[in-house]
C-alpha cells in the first residue's frame, strides 16, 4: 500500500492470499470446549425430555437459539459458541430423538420439533428467540415461527431449505422409503458422504460421522417423512428478519434466491465458497461473521457487538485484503466507499508509508485511517490508478497473520507495464468473529532500493 501524493499516487495492492483454511487457522481461537463445558439442562415437551445447553447471561430474555440438522446434535454448533460469547445469550437444543434428548416411539414431525424448541426456550426463561437452523433445523425454525410468532425475533437458515427440494410426490416417497428400508446403514452412510466436498476438512467428516453413528432407524425414517411433509412447505411470507447463509452450490441457485425474496424482500443472503453442507463447521469464520452481523440487524445483540463490516469483507484474510484493495483502486473521479474502508480497520490501526517525511528526513509517515482518507480523497478525484499483487510471503501464528506482499501499480489495468512497484506489509488479526487490518506498512521501489528476486514471481 502507498500514500498518494501530488507527485506520485500509489494505491493499495490487490493481493490473493494463499492461506489454507483447511488448516483450521481461521476457526475460532477461543476455547473449543466452550459449549462442551456448559452444563446440560432438560425441558419437557409432550412428556419427552429435551436436552439443551444455555450460555451467557441466564437472566437475559432474548437469546440466539441454535437448531441442528437431521441425525446430528447440538455439538454441530461448537464453533459458533465463541462468536457470541459475551454478546448474547445462547441456547443449543438437541431435538427429540437426537443427541441426549429422549427417543420415544412417536412421529418425529417438524411441529413436534418446534414444540421441543419452545419447551427449551420457556424452561430457560427466554421470551424472544433468534432461530439459527442448519439443514432440517431450518424447517423446524420455520414451523416455530408459525406456531410462536410473538417469540420469533428472526430466522437464519444455514444451508437449509425454505421450500421443498422435491417437486414430485413420488420422488419424496422414494427418497423417504430408503431410510425405512433394509439397507438403512448404507443409506445413512451415503447420505452423510454426499454432504461433503473435496474441500471438507477430514476433522469435520469425522465429527459428522460421529454424530450420525448409531442413529436409530425409526427416528431417521420418521424425521425424513416429517421434513418432506407437503403441509409444511407453504409460501406464506416471513415477516421476521431472515438470513440465508449457504455453501456456494448449484443447489442454491439464482432462481431459489429469487423465491426466497418473495418470502422476505429484505433477506440477507450470504454464499460461502469451497464448503460443503456442514458449512458452519467447515467455514466457521465466514458463517460466524454473517451470523453476528445478522443478529445485530435483527436486534438480538447490540449493534456495537456486531463489529462493523460486511460479512463478505471480513470473513477471511483473502476477503479483507481484497476489500481494502477494492475500495482504494478505481478510475479518476470514482467516489470511494470510505465507510466500507473504515470498517476494515481495528481500533488504533495505522497505515505507514516509508519515505521522505515533511521534515526532510527519511522514515515512517504514520497515519490512521481517517488521515489516509484526508490525504487520498482529493487525489483520487483526478487520478486513476489500479494496483495488484504479483507475489507474497505469508507467516501465521495464533490470532495473527503477516503478509509480505509485492505489488505493481498501473494507471489502467490494461497497461502493459506498471509505473511503480513496492512491498506492502499487512498485519491482520482474527478476533474469533471476523478479521481486522491492524497495520499496513509499505515502501515503494526506487533506484536505490530494488525489490530482491526472492520477493518477485
Amino acid at each position: 500500500m502507498t500514500m498518494p501524493t501530488r507527485r506520485i499516487i500509489v494505491p493499495v495492492a490487490a493481493a490473493a492470499l494463499s492461506l489454507l483454511l483447511s488448516e483450521n487457522l481461521f476457526s475460532s481461537p477461543l476455547p473449543p470446549d466452550l459449549l462442551d463445558a456448559a452444563p446440560s439442562r432438560f425441558a419437557t415437551s409432550e412428556s419427552v425430555r429435551v436436552h439443551y445447553k444455555s450460555l451467557g447471561d441466564p437472566a437475559a430474555k432474548t437469546a440466539v437459539v441454535f437448531i441442528h440438522g437431521f441425525a446430528c446434535d447440538l455439538t454441530s454448533w461448537r464453533a459458533q459458541a465463541p462468536a457470541f460469547d459475551g454478546t448474547a445469550r445462547m441456547l443449543f437444543v438437541d431435538l427429540p430423538g437426537h443427541g441426549k434428548s429422549d427417543r420415544p416411539p412417536v412421529d418425529y414431525t417438524m411441529d413436534r420439533f418446534a414444540a421441543a424448541v419452545d419447551a427449551a426456550i420457556r424452561d430457560a426463561g427466554v421470551e424472544r428467540a433468534l432461530l439459527v437452523g442448519h439443514s432440517m433445523g431450518t424447517p423446524v425454525a420455520r414451523q416455530f415461527s408459525r406456531k410462536y410468532p410473538a417469540q420469533t425475533l428472526g430466522i437464519a437458515a444455514v444451508d437449509g431449505a425454505l421450500r421443498s427440494t422435491f417437486k414430485d410426490p413420488a420422488q419424496v416417497d422414494a427418497f423417504v422409503a430408503r431410510f425405512a428400508g433394509p439397507d438403512y446403514e448404507k443409506t445413512m452412510s451415503g447420505f452423510f458422504e454426499s454432504t461433503f466436498t473435496p474441500a471438507t476438512p477430514e476433522a469435520v467428516k469425522v465429527d459428522v460421522r460421529r454424530m450420525g453413528a448409531g442413529f436409530p432407524q425409526p427416528v431417521a425414517a420418521s424425521a425424513m417423512k416429517g421434513m418432506f411433509d407437503p403441509a409444511i412447505w407453504t409460501d406464506d411470507a416471513l415477516k421476521t428478519p431472515l438470513a440465508v447463509i449457504v455453501a456456494k452450490s448449484p443447489m442454491w441457485s439464482a432462481e431459489y434466491f429469487a423465491y426466497v425474496r418473495t418470502l422476505n424482500s429484505d433477506v440477507t443472503i450470504v454464499e460461502v465458497p469451497d464448503a460443503g453442507h456442514f458449512v458452519m463447521m467447515e467455514k466457521p469464520a465466514e458463517v460466524n461473521a454473517a451470523l453476528v452481523a445478522f443478529a445485530a440487524k435483527a436486534g438480538a445483540i447490540p449493534m456495537r457487538a456486531a463489529r462493523p463490516g460486511r460479512p463478505e469483507d471480513v470473513s477471511s484474510p483473502e476477503a479483507i485484503v481484497k476489500a481494502v484493495y477494492d475500495v482504494i483502486s478505481g478510475p479518476a473521479g470514482k467516489a470511494r466507499d470510505w465507510d466500507r474502508f473504515r470498517s476494515l480497520f481495528a481500533d488504533g490501526a495505522r497505515l505507514i508509508p516509508t519515505g521522505i517525511r515533511p521534515a526532510g528526513d527519511f522514515g515512517p509517515n504514520v497515519f490512521d485511517p481517517e488521515g489516509y482518507i484526508r490525504r487520498s480523497e482529493p487525489i483520487f478525484t483526478t487520478t486513476s490508478f489500479f494496483e495488484k499483487e504479483v507475489a507474497h510471503r505469508i507467516e501465521k501464528f495464533g490470532h495473527i497473520v503477516h503478509v509480505f506482499s509485492t505489488y505493481e501499480a498501473r494507471r489502467d489495468p490494461a497497461d502493459a507495464k506498471p509505473f511503480l512497484r513496492g512491498i506492502n506489509s499487512f498485519q491482520l488479526l482474527f478476533d474469533g468473529v471476523r478479521w481486522w487490518v491492524v497495520t499496513i506498512f509499505w515502501e515503494a521501489e526506487s533506484e536505490a532500493v530494488k525489490i530482491p528476486k526472492e520477493y518477485l514471481p
